[in-house]
């Protein structure tokens, strides 16, 4: 059976006539039909703007053409640009073109030329019409697994130095064995030094505005590849409540989307994770997508439990809110690090980390031994609080004890446990933690048996 052909000239009179079935060339206007020698328009698919897409037949495969209509410099540069990413990038989410898939089309008797890309048919619809079909927003289950699909594909386009720009359910399709796959890389945008220079004079760069999916800084012009994580965030709340981002408001003071009332089905674990991809500065997002993926690997959906863990990349002091078992409690982390907390640190970095674990404990351990010291010589003296000299004056062997505090400097405090076993001193920017003697020991036996320095040094 002869195949079916459809005139790709904008000015044929009969461009889907059935005579054409089959032929070389146009019947009614003399143009080519077998494009490349391989490719046969089937059908067209749509169409808007500056171009129309058709369905082609490229040796019994079925394949999108893409066809820019207008001659206008930036659309051509835009379109060239997809056709150069796509060709570099292999993946299953992402759809094949092959380096012979970009050509110029010219119609017979004419001089008007068009830019044309064939690429991989994705079967399959768009998120925005698949969520639609459904009536109801995804469960958090699917949403990880497919976050985790989004992210795995960013990661080999931020690879590759470029970013996508126009993340969004439109933009996103899935296939019927539920494998996504990230469409219309018109607008990427390389990653370049020049790129970053213009950004960093001020300049604006050509602008790409999704409402609702857009962030503040690629609104004014200045996208960075951080950008697409915030868009990416946004999808999924669209996905998780079944309605736009734009129908929920902005905390008027941090600029957070207040959307998780529209999603009681979403844990505070997920939830965490949609908020840190959409916060407002691009420098609180996950860096790359391999700390998306991090995030995403600690979140535990097993009916058991879902929590995010302490070690949950984030910036400036955020506080995170997990879910801790089935006991329903509540776990709170402050974490100011771009990265997993003591992961992939160097030896400085982890010194400074062990040094801030150590301060809040023996900080914690002074607050203790302070409010036990007080009681203990409140009773004792009967004045409360209780001078720190006196309860020295009652402790065994008190010359070592004060040798020992002579040779740790100036002293601002010190307290004593009920038990009399142990002392805590406090002079600036040194914490010490004492074990004292009953009084019949040795010199040797009095002293300090932690210490916690002074960042950047001091003694050990």
């Amino acid at each position: 059976m002869a195949s079916v052909s459809y005139c790709l000239n904008p000015k044929c009179p009969n461009p889907s006539d059935p005579a054409n079935s089959g032929k070389s060339a146009c019947i009614h206007c003399g143009s080519e039909l077998l494009l490349q020698g391989r490719y046969r328009l089937v059908a067209p698919l749509g169409g808007g703007g500056f171009g129309r897409t058709f369905e082609v037949d490229d040796n019994g495969a079925r394949r999108v053409l893409k066809v820019l209509l207008k001659e206008h410099p930036k659309a051509v540069e835009l379109f060239k640009q997809e056709a150069d990413v796509l060709v570099r990038l292999r993946h299953p989410g992402i759809p094949k073109v092959d380096r012979d898939g970009y050509f110029i089309f010219t119609p017979a008797h004419s001089t008007e030329s068009f830019h044309c890309l064939v690429m991989e048919k994705i079967a399959g619809a768009n998120l925005q019409d698949w969520l639609k079909h459904r009536g109801r927003p995804i469960s958090q289950e699917q949403a990880v697994n497919w976050l985790k699909q989004l992210s795995e594909i960013l990661d080999q386009v931020h690879r590759l130095n470029y970013f996508h720009r126009d993340i969004k359910p439109h933009n996103i399709m899935c296939k019927p064995n539920g494998q996504l796959v990230l469409i219309d890389f018109g607008t990427a945008r390389e990653v370049s030094a020049t790129y970053f220079a213009k950004v960093g004079q001020g300049q604006n760069v050509t602008g790409i505005v999704s409402p609702g999916y857009t962030p503040p800084e690629q609104t004014n012009g200045k996208a960075v590849p951080q950008s697409d994580f915030f868009a990416l965030g946004r999808t999924f709340v669209y996905l998780l409540t079944g309605k736009p981002p734009t129908a929920f408001p902005e905390n008027p003071r941090t600029g957070r989307l207040m959307w998780r009332k529209g999603a009681p089905q979403v844990s505070d674990a997920v939830a965490n994770v949609i908020d840190y991809l959409m916060a407002p500065f691009p420098g609180n997002r996950p860096q790359s997508p391999q700390m998306v993926l991090q995030c995403l690997e600690e979140i535990k959906l097993d009916g058991a439990e879902s929590q995010l863990p302490t070690q949950l990349p984030t910036t400036g002091q955020t506080k995170l809110r997990a879910t801790a078992g089935a006991s329903g409690a509540k776990k709170q982390s402050s974490i100011n690090r771009l990265r997993p907390l003591n992961s992939g640190l160097n030896k400085t970095e982890k010194d400074v980390f062990d040094w801030k674990k150590k301060l809040l404990a023996g900080t914690a351990v002074l607050m203790v031994s302070i409010g036990a010291s007080q009681i203990y010589g409140s009773l004792r003296y009967g004045v409360f609080p209780a001078n720190p000299v006196w309860l020295l004056s009652t402790l065994p062997s008190t010359h070592l004890l004060q040798k020992s505090l002579n040779n740790a400097g100036s002293v601002n405090a010190i307290a004593l446990s009920p038990n009399g076993q142990t002392l805590v001193s406090a002079s600036s920017g040194t914490i010490r933690i004492w074990n004292l003697r009953d009084g019949t020991g040795a010199d040797s036996q009095v002293g300090a048996f932690s210490k916690i320095g002074q960042y950047g040094g001091g003694e050990s």
